[in-house]
C-alpha cells in the first residue's frame, strides 16, 4: 500500500512539475484513521476504529513551491474537518453564511507559522466518545470508566488521570455532551 501512494502521489507531483503548475498547487496527503490490528501505530494506544490516538493521529504532508516553506514541521492540532476552510481561503473563496463550518483554515499556519489558539476537538465513533482540548484528553469507551490523557507528557495515552483531575472531567464531559447535541440536533 505505501510503495503504491508513493508511485501515485509522485506520479501527481511529476505531473504538476511537467505542466509548470507548481506555483499553482496545493498538493496535502493525509490518512482519515491509524493502523488495523495488523500494522503499527508507533508508541500511540488503540486502532483503527478507536478513538484512542492510534486510531486517528496521523501526520499530514502538505506541497506548495513559495507558499510553503520546505522541510518544516509542526505539532499544531489540526482535524480533516479543517481541510475544507483552508481550500476555501486558499481559493479565495468567503465561507458560507447560510450554514456553520466547524473547522478552521490552517493556511495562515502553514505559509507563516501563524498558531490556530486553543481549540476544543470532539470525535464519535459507534458508542465510543472523545473531546480533547489543548494537551488534555478524555475517552469515553463503552463500559470502561472515563479515561483523560495529558497527551504532552503521555501521547501513548498510558495513564489516566481521571481520578486526579476530577474537575477537568466533569468540564469535558460537559462540553462534549453540548458537542454531541449540537451536532445531532435538526
Amino acid at each position: 500500500m505505501i510503495a503504491s501512494m508513493d508511485d501515485g502521489i509522485g506520479r501527481v507531483v511529476s505531473t504538476i512539475k511537467r505542466c509548470g503548475l507548481e506555483r499553482d498547487s496545493f498538493v496535502f496527503f493525509f490518512s482519515d484513521n491509524g493502523a488495523t490490528k495488523a500494522g503499527s501505530n508507533g508508541i500511540c494506544r488503540g486502532w483503527k476504529g478507536q478513538l484512542w490516538e492510534g486510531g486517528h493521529r496521523e501526520p499530514a504532508i502538505e506541497y506548495w513551491p513559495g507558499r510553503i516553506s520546505p522541510g518544516g514541521t509542526s505539532a499544531e492540532l489540526t482535524i480533516a474537518m479543517d481541510l475544507f476552510p483552508t481550500l476555501l481561503e486558499i481559493a479565495g473563496v468567503d465561507r458560507p453564511r447560510d450554514r456553520k463550518l466547524d473547522g478552521v483554515s490552517f493556511f495562515r499556519h502553514l505559509s507563516s507559522g501563524e498558531t490556530l489558539g486553543e481549540r476544543q476537538l470532539f470525535w464519535g465513533h459507534g458508542e465510543q466518545r472523545a473531546v480533547r482540548r489543548g494537551h488534555w484528553k478524555l475517552t469515553l469507551m463503552p463500559g470502561e470508566d472515563p479515561f483523560l490523557a495529558d497527551l504532552k507528557a503521555d501521547p501513548g495515552e498510558r495513564t489516566n488521570l481521571a481520578g486526579a483531575q476530577p474537575a477537568l472531567v466533569s468540564q469535558l464531559r460537559d462540553a462534549l455532551a453540548r458537542w454531541e447535541k449540537d451536532v445531532t440536533q435538526s
